[in-house]
């Protein structure tokens, strides 16, 4: 992962010089391992590297007598398969880039790409700029204009008032944009589409700060399947089964039919794999043996997760683990639980007490397995101390409340900072599990600690493929099945809208590279092709009905009681949205301290 910015006009003016040192600022700290800066004619290049592929880092700008590229992503697939040896994914994508002696090849090498990707290309021999991002949008890339200069960066500085540092947008990932730096009002600017959304409200508006983009024929294919609007009528729903018995388990029953039996085994198998590809596309360095240049072999965990405890999270956590013991790793994996203080100044909140029940639950499956779970608690005056100067200008350009709760809860949670349970006394009842948290059992010892991981894994999009949302259920109550498969179909249509892109500026802060298995190209393909009923029911209860295929992978892999936790907002379980008992709407603006 890297931090890119190209600049190109007018760099003489000391508000810009400031935009620009506060941009190099931000990047370093997302890329601290390399960095690299070419200045040329009107164009002002820098990229920050966060060494992940290949046997060495892989130094940016590349720069040639053709060509400027900078590129921030991840390659873990090219054309469904993998990466020829060791080799640096932003080396292979040059080399593949050199070749291109056309359009339509040039576009085709982003679209073969599986994985996260945000890219600067400056062709100068015709003295075109493209850029763009991933369909899913998982890497941030920043586009502003002002006083006829260009400047596209992975993160913008932030300060109040009508100058250099207002304006700015984020990029949209409906495509590829392409600007004739000669002349930005040329028709050879460009959006070349996604082919999913031609015709489409989300292509209906191509300009970006006043820059006008025009539609191309030529179109990217869609790197993933689209929902399916099938109804699997051999799946029965609750009120067709029959429990006689008080302890017989309707997860117990439903993976008796063959069909969602055989669905939830192929989906166990997807995330397996996407998980794999995520936490093996790393050097296995913490972030300590990096910085250090160590030979010899690295003791600490460099994988963790973020995570509440709940569904998706600790099944991610489970096989991530199960992936390390097989291959022989037992360093571990840190699990990063954030918590705001009550207004009694206790951390006893929701996805606290999720945190310690899962951990439970995942301790008991792997004995002896070092699940670390980094407790981050976080009081009102360390939030106010750090939200204005370093985690406000990262969710620029959004600023709302709800942008201002979830981004502050990710940024201390991917920070790691806080204290680990070194011991813990198990209940021997699964029943009193979370009683047995609430009442103390499980900490009686603690350190402080800093995790030193490098690849963060995170459940993000998983919620938007299976109605896990109460929006999903309200469309279900209004309009039934159908209404709920155009809703998910809707959803993986608009997901590059979902704020990702804040979410990468957030935990890459830190050094740490986000990843995401639910979004794995494959394992989304796979969701898409499956009936609807097969991947949720609603009108099952909360917490059975909605991301049904996931609590019965869960259960079948023996999380019993996470497989049945309830759908929580970070901002919610983590009660960052109690802290301040301010009376304000999600979507106002934030006005903070």
């Amino acid at each position: 992962m890297c931090g890119i910015y190209f600049s190109y006009g007018n760099s003489d003016s000391s508000e810009y010089q400031h935009f620009e040192l506060e941009c190099k600022c931000m990047l370093r700290r997302r890329g601290p391992d390399l960095e690299g800066c070419v200045n040329e004619g009107k164009a002002r290049l820098m990229s920050t590297v966060l060494w992940l592929q290949g046997q060495e880092g892989y130094r940016q700008p590349t720069n040639t007598d053709d060509f400027a590229f900078l590129w921030n992503g991840d390659v873990y697939k090219y054309k469904d398969e993998n990466l020829p040896g060791q080799q640096s994914d932003t080396q292979f994508i040059v080399d593949k880039l050199r070749n291109c002696e056309s359009d339509t090849a040039f576009l085709e090498v982003f679209q073969n790409i599986q994985g996260p990707w945000a890219f600067v290309f400056w062709d100068k021999t015709k003295n075109h700029l493209w850029f763009g991002r991933d369909y899913f949008g998982r890497q941030s890339l920043l586009f502003h204009h002002r006083d006829g200069s260009i400047v596209i960066s992975s993160c913008f500085p932030q300060h109040d008032g009508d100058n250099f540092y207002s304006g700015g947008v984020e990029i949209p990932a409906v495509g590829i944009f392409r600007l004739d730096l000669d002349d930005l009002s040329s028709k050879n600017t460009k959006l070349f589409p996604w082919n999913c959304y031609i015709g489409t409200s989300h292509t209906s508006n191509n300009n970006l700060c006043n820059v006008q983009f025009h539609m191309d024929e030529i179109s990217l294919k869609c790197p993933v399947i689209l929902p399916t609007c099938d109804i699997n009528q051999n799946v029965k729903s609750i009120q067709e089964f029959s429990l006689p018995k008080p302890e017989m388990d309707i997860f117990d029953e439903l993976l008796k039919v063959s069909c969602m039996k055989i669905a939830v085994e192929e989906l166990i198998q997807k995330l397996r794999d996407a998980i794999k590809l995520r936490i093996e596309n790393q050097p296995n360095l913490c972030k300590e043996c990096v910085k250090k240049k160590c030979s010899t072999p690295c003791t600490c965990p460099c994988v963790g997760v973020l995570f509440s405890g709940g569904l998706d999270s600790t099944l991610l956590a489970l096989l991530a683990a199960q992936l390390f013991v097989e291959k022989g790793d037992c360093r571990g994996i840190d699990l990063m639980n954030v918590s705001f203080a009550t207004p009694e100044g206790s951390f006893d909140v929701p996805d606290r007490m999720t945190g310690l029940q899962a951990l439970q639950e995942l301790r008991s499956l792997l004995p002896g397995y070092p699940f670390r779970m980094v407790k981050v608690d976080v009081p009102l005056t360390t939030l106010q101390a750090l939200r204005r100067d370093k985690i406000k200008p990262l969710l620029f350009p959004l600023n709302t409340v709800l942008d201002d709760s979830i981004g502050c809860a990710i940024w201390f949670a991917a920070r790691g900072e806080g204290k680990l349970a070194t011991r813990y006394e198990s209940t021997t009842s699964t029943d009193d599990t979370l009683q047995g948290a609430q009442d103390g059992q499980f900490d009686t010892e603690e350190v402080e600690y800093t995790s030193r991981c490098r690849v963060l894994l995170t459940g993000m999009g998983i919620d938007e493929q299976l109605a896990g949302y109460s929006r999903h259920r309200s469309r279900y109550d209004r309009e039934g099945w159908p209404g709920l498969q155009d809703e998910l179909r809707m959803e993986l249509l608009r997901i590059s809208e979902r704020n990702l892109g804040r979410d990468n500026r957030i935990i890459s802060d830190h050094g740490v590279m986000a990843r995401f298995p639910f979004l794995d190209e494959n394992f989304v393909s796979f969701l898409s092709g499956l009936p609807t009923n097969l991947k949720c029911d609603l009108s099952l209860p909360r917490g059975i009905g909605e991301k049904l295929i996931l609590r019965l992978a869960a259960h079948k892999l023996g999380l019993v009681r996470t497989a049945r936790e309830p759908k929580r907002a970070v901002q919610f379980g983590s009660r960052i949205a109690k802290l301040e008992n301010r009376k304000e709407k999600a979507s106002d603006k934030a006005v903070r301290d």
